[in-house]
């Protein structure tokens, strides 16, 4: 799932967005933790698989994700992770 970031530019509208962020990762944690092992095993291989096959494009992202940082003036620690 590639999911664009958003920017949220108010404080209600930050609390708002984590609010509803929060629901979702708590309706999908019950719906994982209800499935079978082998579903769970299966979904997790899929995942790795996607990040092997998506490595050079998050290399790049990376790579223009902290040239951006270093341009905004970011600390080596906030860099750094």
């Amino acid at each position: 799932m590639n999911v664009p970031l958003q920017a949220v530019e108010r404080t209600g509208k930050l609390e708002a967005a984590m609010r509803a962020l929060g629901r979702e990762v708590r309706e999908a944690a019950r719906a994982v933790a209800l499935a079978p092992a082998a579903q769970k095993n299966r979904a997790l291989a899929a995942m790795a698989e996607a990040i092997r096959t998506s490595r050079a494009a998050i290399l790049a992202a990376n790579t223009q994700d902290v040239a951006q940082a270093k341009a905004a003036q970011a600390s080596a620690a906030f860099i750094d992770r």
